[in-house]
């Protein structure tokens, strides 16, 4: 029976009280602060936490697994990632290059759901009127994750911040996150004690709305702009989208990260990733079990 390997996706970490936290606890991209302290100690019985460079040497089988083993990845940068920093020793933050100007379309899209002044009524953004209330999750589950914001996140730059002044206007809100990345010296705080960063891409453009050359350019431009941190060695799909994996190892990635309840396999194009859920029994449920069929196959 050999050692697994498995890799997790986590975007941001929050606590108990934190009443900004829904659109992402609801969409499924942020745990709890003490969820993540239970899967992390589950986590130690059964598995080592290993380093970015360990898993590239793995899966380039130039180096052997003793144990089942894990890589902690968190998407996008956020800052409270700096309390996963604090609890384990290492892991990798992928970063799209494009918070240090503007935020995440998805976070643009929140913080209008988190400031709106008009909470409940009619919406309509291009998909037909719809009923929303913001105070339950039933009323407000179009706006976390319906066809408004999913056709929001493909479109370009130029759309995307036309669709949100419509949204601001209709809910009476603002668009504007506070505090909400990390910024470089945080990074690189982060990476002399042991942690790495790699790409999540420039826009979070999903690929697959985005040409080879795009990606080819949005991979090349991010491990330009993070390269001060280290060498950027990995990719983190936005969204997970498959496509023009081609294009993202012309320009010197060793390993590409998508989505996927399922243990690595050495020699596959793109590694899958868990996307993990603000659960604290996750690990003996879901992950455990994945490792073992793993191991037997």
């Amino acid at each position: 029976m050999m050692p697994s390997l498995a890799v997790l996706s986590y975007h941001r970490i929050v606590e108990d009280t934190d009443n900004k936290a829904w659109p992402y606890l609801e969409r499924g991209t942020a745990v709890r602060a003490r969820t993540l302290e239970a899967q992390l100690a589950d986590i130690a019985h059964i598995a080592d936490i290993i380093s970015e460079d360990v898993v590239l040497e793995v899966l380039a089988q130039r180096q052997r697994l003793e144990r089942s083993s894990i890589w902690l990845t968190f998407d996008d940068g956020y800052a409270d990632v700096k309390r996963a920093a604090l609890l384990a020793q290492t892991g990798t933050v992928f970063w799209s290059t494009i918070t240090s100007t503007r935020p995440l379309p998805a976070d643009a899209w929140y913080a209008a759901l988190l400031s709106a002044h008009r909470t409940h009524g009619d919406l309509d953004l291009g998909f037909g009127p719809f009923e929303f209330d913001l105070s339950i999750p039933a009323g407000r589950a179009r706006l976390v994750n319906g066809p408004e914001r999913r056709s929001f996140l493909r479109a370009s730059l130029t759309t995307q911040d036309a669709t949100m002044n419509e949204l601001a206007r209709q809910l009476d809100a603002n668009t504007a996150p506070d505090n909400l990345y990390l910024d470089e010296s945080e990074l690189r705080t982060m990476v002399d004690t042991g942690w790495s960063v790699g790409s999540h891409g420039v826009t979070h453009t999903p690929f697959d709305s985005l040409s080879a050359d795009e990606v080819r350019n949005e991979g090349l431009t991010s491990r330009q702009a993070l390269n001060a941190l280290g060498r950027i060695r990995s990719i983190a799909l936005p969204d997970g989208a498959l496509a023009h994996i081609d294009a993202l190892r012309s320009v010197g990635y060793d390993c590409v990260l998508g989505l996927g309840n399922a243990a690595c396999a050495v020699g596959a194009e793109v590694q899958p990733r868990f996307l993990v859920p603000d659960d604290p029994n996750w690990v003996k449920c879901v992950l455990a079990p994945a490792l073992i069929g793993a191991a037997h196959d």
